[in-house]
């Protein structure tokens, strides 16, 4: 019976790497995600409280929690078209990186996927 495990020391000893990688990477993406979804919640309570202000002050306020999603809109599109890869879930363009027909994108897309995503969710879109 022939073993199907490499005696390579090279390969053995870059496995605890890999693994030691994939936990760090695990632990970090967890962590932008927490902060992600604790900045979204806050943008969204004060989102929600302008819209309440807004309804009981009456008359013409009703328009600003219009005017504060619009501008947050308009912000989120201006953040994201100084990288247009940035835009959507990069599910497309992880795909393409699998088949080779992409690069992957610089460490800078993260705040700026950030940015826009509060940006534009956490104002009411």
């Amino acid at each position: 019976m022939q073993n199907d495990f490499t005696e390579d020391p090279e390969e053995q000893s870059a496995f605890p790497q890999a693994c030691l990688g994939g936990i760090l990477g695990g632990v970090a993406i967890g962590l932008v995600g927490a902060v992600f979804r604790f900045c979204l919640s806050w943008t969204g309570h004060r989102y929600y409280q302008i819209v309440s202000e807004a309804r009981a002050a009456g008359h013409l306020w009703w328009l600003l929690p219009i005017l504060v999603s619009a501008a947050g809109a308009g912000l989120a599109r201006w953040v994201i078209r100084s990288y247009p890869v940035a835009a959507g879930s990069g599910v497309q363009h992880l795909e393409g990186i699998v088949r080779g027909e992409a690069q992957p994108s610089p460490s800078r897309m993260v705040p700026l996927k950030f940015l826009g995503g509060l940006l534009g969710m956490g104002t009411g879109l």
